[in-house]
């Protein structure tokens, strides 16, 4: 699915290996465009298969990871729409608070847990304070088992506008809970990763009837401009 809410971080100070402008730090022996992945920062380590998890080498079956069991219960909300319709792939984009992007990866199919855990883990030397994402209530879980040293500080919320479909979540994982307690977090605006997929959205059909490689090379440059833009907007404020 095209512009499918992502992650937020929302550290004061963000992570310093991350930059925004996609100055080509990546794995030489793989080009972005072949790898359909392209980050602001170098990859810092792989992820590694979990076999007590039932992982297989193909990754891509994301609607067989997202119902396995090894979260406290399906979310039934995601379960149905992401799950259920079998919808397509297309762009997980990372952004932090200020509506800038800090990369992005191709999905094959539907997007799953794994798409944000191995974003994070293979990119982030620390990772980031807070993760706002949709489907948070299960994200936690999913990477606290995996790699619970590397995310033991990390807070997982759904954001504001989708937490009300979340009814039978518990409101520890919902942004509002924790806003009521920590000043800091509410100043967030935990609908930045909707904004930039709505601006992702005005090249959806040009994408779509690329190849792997002029996508990749399209996204780029809507991306990077929209990032210079974002931080000239945030000097003059």
């Amino acid at each position: 699915m095209f512009g499918i809410p992502n992650p937020t971080t929302s550290p004061d100070q963000p992570n310093e290996p991350i930059q925004p402008a996609f100055d080509s730090l990546r794995q030489p022996s793989v080009p972005y465009t072949q790898s359909g992945s392209l980050y602001g920062a170098a990859r810092c380590r792989d992820r590694p298969l979990y076999p007590r998890f039932g992982e297989k080498a193909d990754l891509n079956h994301s609607d067989e990871q997202q119902s396995s069991g090894d979260g406290p219960g399906p979310c039934r909300k995601f379960f149905s729409d992401y799950v259920s319709q079998r919808q397509t792939g297309g762009i997980m984009a990372l952004w932090c608070r200020h509506l800038v992007c800090v990369g992005f990866h191709i999905i094959p199919k539907c997007e799953g847990r794994n798409d944000v855990f191995s974003a994070v883990f293979t990119h982030w030397p620390k990772p980031p304070d807070t993760i706002i994402y949709d489907f948070a209530c299960q994200l936690a879980p999913y990477s606290l088992a995996r790699e619970p040293a590397f995310f033991k500080n990390v807070l997982f919320v759904v954001d504001q506008m989708h937490q009300h479909g979340h009814a039978t979540c518990t409101t520890s994982s919902f942004l509002s809970t924790y806003m009521n307690t920590n000043p800091e977090l509410q100043n967030i605006n935990s609908s930045a990763a909707e904004c930039g997929n709505a601006g992702l959205s005005r090249i959806k059909k040009s994408v779509s009837y690329c190849s792997q490689e002029h996508a990749m090379l399209l996204i780029k440059q809507f991306l990077g401009v929209w990032n210079r833009r974002r931080m000239r907007a945030m000097l003059k404020e």
